[in-house]
């Protein structure tokens, strides 16, 4: 059992210890606080970093499409007024399949195709390498000379698409280099 003295000195100490808990409390909590909002302003710094950096290169793409558009335009111009144009046009994906079509489209004399490879699904109207098959027999069955070139690939996985193409009178050939892969897309009108 504990002497009164000795009792009284630890609740003297329990008591002081409290107070400084009351004291010293809010100060660690306000602490505590500070250094999480240090944590969420550098985190927000950062975030607006990032968002410039994304907005600097949403214009910087921008401009390319802007570019590549307008170069769009200047080529379909020179087609409809049906001057002879040598051009070579590199399409970012998302334009590949509409302008391919619409230079298909247009031709007047060839369409020349050599692709890595192509797949022909009957069940997919809507799929945009059906459409460009289909304008490729439409250019033949308009007079064009059309033919297509095609990696092997197309013949161990995809022999559908070219018998599409040969039933409709589209002369198709493989390229002859077994094993070496050309993986090219490539249309000449």
């Amino acid at each position: 059992m504990l002497s009164g003295r000795r009792l009284a000195s630890c609740l003297l100490l329990l008591l002081l210890g409290f107070l400084l808990g009351l004291i010293a409390a809010p100060y660690l909590i306000v602490r505590v606080m500070e250094g999480e909002a240090e944590q969420w302003r550098k985190r927000a710094e950062e975030c607006v970093r990032e968002l410039e950096e994304l907005r600097a290169t949403v214009e910087e793409l921008r401009a390319q499409l802007e570019e590549r558009d307008a170069r769009i335009r200047e080529l379909e111009s020179k087609l409809e007024a049906g001057a002879p144009t040598l051009t070579v046009i590199v399409l970012p994906n998302r334009l590949y399949y509409s302008t391919i079509r619409r230079f298909i489209e247009r031709a007047n004399h060839s369409v020349y195709v050599a692709v890595y490879a192509v797949k022909y699904d009957p069940k997919e109207h809507d799929d945009p390498v059906n459409i460009l098959l289909e304008k490729l027999v439409e250019a033949h069955e308009r007079g064009l000379d059309v033919k297509v070139l095609v990696d092997d690939v197309t013949y161990e996985s995809y022999r559908d698409t070219i018998e599409f193409l040969k039933s409709n009178g589209v002369p198709v050939k493989l390229d002859p280099e077994k094993g070496v892969r050309t993986h090219v897309k490539m249309v000449i009108v």
